[in-house]
């Protein structure tokens, strides 16, 4: 017996609608009564993942509906590795197809974001602390074609977003030392970034500038680029004052 064919078969084995018959003819037959005891600790522990991520979710429709929602998620959604922490990231998706179905949900137009939000800050606080770059002091040493051709490093966990849902108000109505903020559905698109200060995962709305360098130094974009689409760079000294911008690279040529 392979381990990795008792591994596989094993998780295949776990799911709510999962397929034993692989697994049951590696084992001894007597055994099959613990699996069943395998598969609802599983479930159990996914359920109780989906609520650790996204805790404002299920805050927002109440935990008996999201009990439901994380039920059917499950459903058609199986864990595929052992990293907990990786489970849950097509819930948001998910909730999108709740939202297109299901009329109880009007009013919660925003749900689906909200979580992507939530699932972001999971991927902050589990991002790396640095990334391999250049340190900014050595842009003074470069020749004006060289700094053309640079281009600036986010720090690993730092997470652009735009979108025309007030997020970062009802994040911020759900955090349990805040005052009530009103919340007043917008006209234009609210940006805001998402980044780990130092050890917590935080949100913080941004100047529609300020979106506009980071989404350009988020795509990679050089600063000879960025000039000539005439992006206005005023923020970029600010942003890279609160350590945002960690370093640069040079443009390899192409």
């Amino acid at each position: 017996m392979h381990l990795a064919q008792w591994q596989n078969s094993f998780m295949a084995a776990l799911g709510p609608e999962g397929c034993d018959e692989e697994f049951l003819s590696l084992v001894n037959p007597r055994e099959s009564a613990r699996l069943e005891i395998y598969r609802n600790n599983t479930l159990q522990a996914l359920k109780a993942t989906l609520i650790k991520a996204f805790p404002i979710c299920e805050r927002i429709v109440g935990e008996s509906c999201f009990a439901k929602m994380a039920q059917d998620y499950l459903n058609v959604n199986p864990m595929q590795e052992s990293n907990l922490n990786h489970y849950g990231e097509g819930f948001p998706r998910f909730i999108e197809g709740i939202l297109d179905t299901n009329s109880a949900f009007i009013g919660l137009e925003y749900l689906a974001e909200l979580a992507q939000l939530e699932w972001i800050f999971l991927k902050s606080y589990y991002a790396a602390d640095g990334v391999s770059c250049s340190e900014l002091t050595q842009i003074a040493g470069l020749s004006e074609r060289q700094q053309e051709d640079i281009v600036m490093v986010l720090r690993p966990d730092i997470f652009i977003r735009d979108s025309i849902f007030p997020l970062y108000e009802i994040w911020l109505n759900h955090q349990q030392t805040k005052d009530h903020v009103e919340i007043d559905m917008p006209q234009e698109r609210y940006c805001f970034c998402i980044y780990r200060d130092p050890f917590k995962p935080r949100v913080e709305r941004l100047t529609r500038s300020e979106y506009e360098v980071l989404k350009a130094v988020d795509a990679e974009e050089t600063l000879g680029e960025m000039t000539e689409a005439e992006c206005d760079m005023t923020p970029l000294p600010e942003l890279i004052g609160k350590g945002w911008i960690c370093g640069f690279r040079l443009r390899e040529p192409r």
